[in-house]
């Protein structure tokens, strides 16, 4: 039997290096925000898009 986490079969690396790739021109990761944010370097606008 085949578990839910396995349903689907992995992407192939090719495709997921692309797909985490692109992900970067639109999302940032949170510390480097906050390393900006300690460091006085604040040259971006940050848009919080959480749902309330």
């Amino acid at each position: 039997m085949t578990s839910l986490v396995r349903e689907i079969p992995a992407a192939p690396s090719a495709i997921a290096l692309m797909h985490f790739s692109n992900r970067l021109t639109f999302e940032t990761d949170c510390s480097d925000v906050y390393g900006s944010q300690q460091a006085c370097e604040v040259d971006f606008v940050l848009v919080d898009t959480r749902a309330r």
